[in-house]
């Protein structure tokens, strides 16, 4: 009879352990899922992050005040670029080669005459898009690099400044 009470203890000890070990299991299955599809949106590929409005905020070509008179803008949509140079509204093609590597090709932009501050702003920014080589895209900042190694530095726009 003792016998029979400690087998069936025992039973029930390795039954609530293997009930735990389940269930920590599951627990730890879920966390992993709930990683895994965190892990897989934070790695969005450039060309998937790039993607919406950026405003010029430095560059190696145009000095702060320039760039504070009529900042330019980049709005990315697919392999369609387009947005606003210093004075005119552009467009253009946009290939992207690798993860970083790219060319704009088939820039156009509207014919309005500006003052000559905007107007050189807008041969400046308008002659790095079309030597462009390069995008290093971050969640909050794009880098466009020219073929010279110039550097266009922009911050990801709220509509406001699209606009």
């Amino acid at each position: 009879m003792a016998l029979a009470i400690m087998v069936a203890a025992e039973e029930n000890a390795v039954r609530r352990l293997m009930i735990l070990s389940t269930l920590c299991s599951l627990g730890l299955l879920a966390c992993s899922g709930a990683n895994e599809t965190m892990r897989t949106d934070a790695k969005q590929s450039p060309q998937t992050a790039a993607q919406g409005d950026w405003q010029l905020t430095e560059s190696d070509q145009l000095d702060a005040a320039s760039i504070a008179l009529a900042p330019p803008t980049l709005h990315i949509e697919d392999t369609r670029i387009s947005g606003f140079d210093g004075c005119n509204r552009y467009l253009g093609q946009l290939q992207w080669q690798s993860d970083a590597v790219i060319a704009i090709s088939g820039i156009a932009a509207s014919k309005m005459g500006c003052e000559p501050a905007r107007m050189a702003i807008e041969t400046a920014y308008l002659e790095a898009l079309r030597r462009a080589t390069s995008l290093q895209v971050g969640a909050t900042q794009l880098q466009l690099v020219t073929d010279a190694g110039e550097r266009w530095h922009f911050e990801r726009a709220t509509s406001s400044q699209t606009e």
